[in-house]
């Protein structure tokens, strides 16, 4: 699937330039956004979409292909339902074969009512034939429910989809953050970084995260790369970052807080939703530098970035509900299950390092360290991530237990208190959940 521009030719025969081409196609409502990695640009597969177009992004080691066709006429009425179907079944067939049998699917389009929004909607990865019936009968579903609530549906042309690819699409999925830092030898750090990320992407390969939905996000998926890319994008940090100006916590009052200076330790990642550097929608932060400070006789490099991996993509999965957390007492909670889920995932996967990572862990403040209380005492964490993370006054009393002294340390006692903050938020509720 080839756009040409010499197929716009002037009264002079000159190729028109970018701009009027641009001009020349007209927006369109509905995109099926389709992409994929290969070595291979010179091929050409036959499209029955005469209005479609192509971006090529020259990435890493291979080149990402993104495709984009107008739905617009799709399911207009029954009349022409078959014919449009068949047409986009072969369209997805030809870019199966092309992109060696792995492809990107989402379904794109621009809502405007306050502002201008991208809504980077239905997302599928396909890998076989049988995966594109499942494909056209969600299209068909939610391009009906779309056309009943069209009001607010703005006509946008491809460049500019193209150039929000362009501007946060990440290749292979790890990148530097744009930062000014005049520090010597960052370098061999990225590169140490980089290499040490990619040989866990090989180990991490058949291991399913369980990700509630809205963490991995269509439009990250649209340059996710099978080889090279981990399913949430990771940006290289190498600015000096504690943990006080990332939580932004600056009126929080607590001992713990005070004795343990953890608002003045460093940073060595974090799990985030907000677009920066680079990265659009939820991704993870790596810090190379502050990790490459952790390395010991007890942990090496690889498995420094291991640890730190595997606790922000804990937090990614705890990630249902998309709430902030606005107090010391809800960051306890979510960093000691984070570091509870770290353990779970030793145990069962890597257990011969699982005893140095516990190691690790102990060295860490009290808010992380309590994370072996709760892995011993064998909580629920699917019940902090299924709340909504703001009951207060029950998070502070949980937290007065287990930090204040005498800090809990028996397992019952610890299972107790952490059962109780849930229990007791549903009879405050009526049973109905936690609204805030």
């Amino acid at each position: 699937m080839t756009f040409n521009p010499a197929d716009f030719l002037d009264d002079e025969h000159n190729i028109i330039d970018n701009q009027t081409i641009s001009e020349i196609n007209s927006p369109h409502n509905y995109h099926l956004l389709i992409s994929g990695w290969s070595t291979d640009v010179d091929r050409q597969v036959t499209s029955n979409y005469p209005e479609e177009k192509e971006t090529l992004f020259r990435l890493h080691d291979g080149y990402l292909i993104c495709l984009d066709l107008s739905l617009d006429d799709l399911f207009v009425n029954d009349e022409h339902t078959e014919c449009n179907v068949e047409k986009l079944k072969e369209d997805l067939e030809a870019c199966l074969e092309y992109f060696h049998y792995d492809i990107n699917v989402v379904l794109a389009y621009t809502v405007e009512i306050t502002e201008i929004q991208n809504n980077y909607d239905y997302q599928k990865r396909v890998k076989t034939k049988n995966d594109l019936k499942e494909v056209i009968n969600i299209l068909r579903k939610r391009m009906q429910e779309l056309r009943k609530n069209s009001t607010h549906i703005k006509p946008i042309k491809s460049n500019y989809l193209f150039e929000e690819i362009k501007k946060y699409g990440l290749a292979p999925g790890i990148e530097k953050a744009h930062e000014n830092v005049s520090v010597n030898g960052n370098s061999e750090i990225e590169k140490e970084a980089i290499n040490t990320l990619n040989k866990l992407k090989e180990e991490f390969n058949n291991i399913k995260f369980d990700f509630p939905d809205g963490v991995l996000t269509a439009f990250s998926q649209l340059y996710y790369h099978p080889e090279h890319s981990f399913q949430l994008p990771i940006l290289l940090r190498f600015k000096e970052l504690c943990h006080a100006e990332l939580w932004n916590s600056k009126d929080w009052s607590s001992e713990i807080i005070k004795d343990d200076t953890i608002l003045n330790t460093p940073v060595l990642g974090y799990y985030t939703r907000d677009d920066e550097d680079g990265c659009k929608g939820p991704h993870i932060v790596l810090c190379p530098r502050n990790i490459e400070a952790k390395v010991s006789n007890r942990v090496d490099i690889g498995l420094m970035y291991k640890i730190v991996l595997i606790h922000e993509l804990a937090h990614a999965q705890m990630d249902k509900n998309h709430v902030a957390l606005k107090s010391i007492f809800s960051r306890a909670m979510e960093e000691s299950l984070a570091n509870m889920i770290t353990l779970q995932w030793f145990k069962e996967f890597d257990h011969s390092n699982y005893d140095r990572v516990v190691s690790f862990i102990e060295t860490q403040p009290e808010i992380y360290k309590f994370g072996i209380n709760q892995f011993n005492a064998g909580v629920d964490w699917t019940k902090w991530r299924d709340s909504y993370k703001n009951m207060h006054d029950l998070l502070k009393d949980w937290f007065n237990s287990c930090f204040e002294n005498p800090k809990l340390t028996n397992p019952n006692d610890v299972h107790d208190a952490y059962n109780r903050v849930f229990d007791n938020s549903e009879s405050q509720n009526g049973n109905t959940g936690l609204i805030f």
